[in-house]
């Protein structure tokens, strides 16, 4: 992954996030993944270069046609042709031909995909075991352990379809180390959601570094959020007090750090920093 351009890496996640989707296969089986006609709109300089990410699954049993100018499923039909499938326009009645590799359903190479992702957080391959064998099947996966600032060594996660498996994520994470980091594929993260103390969830393309020629993530930003930034980013840049909540040092501009100690002390702390 560190050597695809920054927006291909981007469209990668959102390929990855889009491949749990399941439709119906041309035998009437459940596959998971992207149909070709959606392609373009997740990625659209998608071309060889992602390419090489891609598995055909399949091939899908509907087809996304046009009904009153909105978009209608239809079913697909064998057609005389091998190389072709055919279905019924809803508008005209009349028979219309595709292409099969039209009707391909594309998935992300999930273990490609996971040590891509490892790769660009230096995680050594001893440590990847929970690649693997996932936490929650085709939703939730430990890359290993990632190293911050200062030498902190902090579990990290990958998440997809976040938002439909919410209560056995919660749960996952609830029984795993803390402090941990769960990156999300999706940037549309739940409101009003009690995560586990010590568990921050952070979209995996809010770290992704766009300004270079090759992929990279930015660890110091990465440590920024888990360390209580998160909050701080919605609010003023420019406010003179930063609180890390993971190192438990309290900055006021102009004046020496103060470094917090005892439980007690430092939650009363955390807690009145996140209601500034």
């Amino acid at each position: 992954m560190n050597s695809l351009r920054p927006q291909a890496t981007l469209d990668l996640i959102r390929l990855f996030e889009a491949s749990s989707g399941v439709l119906a296969g041309m035998d009437g089986q459940r596959l998971r993944g992207i149909p070709a006609w959606c392609l373009p709109r997740l990625a659209g300089q998608h071309d060889a270069e992602l390419n090489a990410w891609l598995n055909i699954v399949g091939y899908a049993g509907v087809y996304e046609s046009v009904f009153d100018d909105e978009p209608v499923a239809v079913e697909l039909e064998e057609d005389d042709d091998p190389d072709f499938m055919r279905y019924r326009c809803p508008e005209t009645l009349r028979w219309r031909r595709v292409a099969l590799d039209e009707t391909a359903v594309h998935q992300v190479n999930t273990h490609a995909f996971l040590n891509g992702a490892a790769d660009l957080l230096d995680i050594p391959t001893a440590q990847r075991g929970g690649i693997q064998k996932a936490i929650i099947e085709e939703v939730l996966w430990k890359l290993g352990d990632v190293r911050l600032d200062a030498g902190i060594h902090v579990p990290i996660y990958v998440a997809r379809s976040l938002n439909r498996n919410l209560d056995d994520i919660v749960g996952a994470m609830a029984s795993g180390n803390s402090p941990a980091i769960l990156l999300s594929c999706t940037n549309n993260l739940p409101d009003l959601i009690r995560w586990p103390e010590g568990v921050v969830v952070i979209p995996l393309a809010d770290v992704m570094v766009t300004h270079l020629e090759e992929s990279r993530i930015d660890k110091a930003r990465l440590y920024k959020l888990m360390a209580g930034g998160q909050a701080r980013d919605q609010q003023t840049s420019d406010c003179p007090v930063e609180y890390d909540a993971f190192r438990k040092v309290l900055s006021i501009k102009g004046k020496p750090d103060w470094h917090i100690t005892g439980d007690k002390q430092a939650k009363v702390v955390e807690y009145m920093y996140q209601q500034a």
